[in-house]
């Protein structure tokens, strides 16, 4: 991955994968005020990045239903960084390992020498085996298109959908 940056005026920060070529489509969910071209024959415009509003009110969203459900986010955070914010899902993905990874140590730190006991054996081969398969997800994640990707992460969030509702209808 490439750490890009827009010009500056959004302050955003985006990941980019030379692996992954998919250009970036306009907002799905326009706020208001927002004028998305409607007339689908007409060239589609230049994305615009997203304003720190549009991405404050996305994160807050997101920050919301990860402390309610108790859930980590990524599942989450894919979707919102697609369809709210525009990015591709390559750089969706990215950037939510990224917010994963800062919310993961801004809970983290506080509970450090706390009165819970850290498992070291269990959690010590529990990460590497995840990194290990990280690295594989990744390999082969470069050798599809977003769409694809799209429809993975889609069927994947209905089973789990599918195994929760099973579990709490039983």
């Amino acid at each position: 991955m490439v750490l890009t940056s827009d010009d500056g005026a959004s302050g955003t920060v985006r990941f980019a994968d030379p692996l992954v070529d998919e250009p970036q489509r306009e907002n799905a969910f326009p706020l208001p005020g927002e004028n998305p071209d409607s007339d689908s024959a007409a060239p589609v415009p230049a994305p615009v990045p997203a304003s720190a509003r549009r991405s404050a009110l996305a994160g807050a969203g997101l920050g919301a239903a990860t402390g309610v459900l108790g859930v980590g986010g990524g599942f989450l955070a894919v979707p919102a960084l697609v369809s709210f914010l525009a990015f591709p899902m390559a750089e969706a993905i990215g950037t939510s390992l990224l917010v994963i990874t800062l919310n993961s140590l801004s809970a983290l730190l506080p509970r450090l020498g706390g009165a819970a006991e850290i498992p070291w054996s269990v959690v010590g081969p529990f990460a590497a085996a995840a990194i290990l398969g990280a690295w594989d997800g990744k390999r082969l994640a470069s050798k599809l298109s977003g769409r694809a990707l799209q429809r993975i992460f889609a069927a994947a969030l209905l089973a789990v959908a599918a195994l929760m509702l099973v579990d709490a209808v039983l």
